[in-house]
């Protein structure tokens, strides 16, 4: 008389998909998706300003500081392609549309998009969905997000504007 009964309105618990920092397949959420990516931005500007630094002294200095800077980009491209499929794909589209990200102003477009688009709350055809966000991840998605904000304000509104912006042309 072990025996459980089930409800035929009662689903199966939800499997859900863990944080990994380095995969091509599965699905990120959207505040993951900013603080992965401001993480890999800031460490791509540190180790191609490290690598720039580090091989100042050599004869070819302007080419090493553009390896550096080459190869330390290359890695961000990389790893940028691999959170905007993971991020496509939680949205239940082809990660393929990752490589609109090479393509100018249609980047900006797919950005946005990756950026406010909500993904799909269950399970898709790319798996599980992610993980619930632990506040520590929320907390540092509104500081990413906070700081970007008051870069851009402080670009487009307090910098000098020229007096004859079309003087040059």
């Amino acid at each position: 008389m072990g025996a459980t009964l089930h409800s035929f309105t009662s689903s199966p618990p939800l499997a859900l998909q863990s944080p990994r920092l380095f995969a091509w397949s599965g699905r990120i959420g959207r505040l993951r998706y900013i603080n992965y990516s401001a993480a890999a931005f800031w460490l791509s500007v540190v180790l191609g300003v490290a690598a720039g630094l580090a091989l100042r002294a050599t004869a070819w200095v302007l080419l090493s500081q553009l390896l550096g800077t080459l190869i330390s980009f290359l890695l961000l491209g990389v790893f940028a392609l691999a959170l905007a499929r993971r991020r496509l794909m939680d949205m239940g589209h082809s990660g393929w549309f990752a490589l609109l990200l090479l393509a100018p102003l249609v980047n900006v477009a797919l950005l946005l998009w990756l950026l406010l688009g909500a993904g799909e709350a269950g399970a898709n055809r790319h798996g599980a969905p992610p993980v619930a966000n632990s506040l520590l991840v929320k907390a540092l998605a509104g500081v990413v997000v906070v700081l970007t904000m008051a870069g851009m304000a402080y670009l487009l509104l307090l910098q000098p504007v020229p007096q004859d912006p079309w003087g040059h042309f």
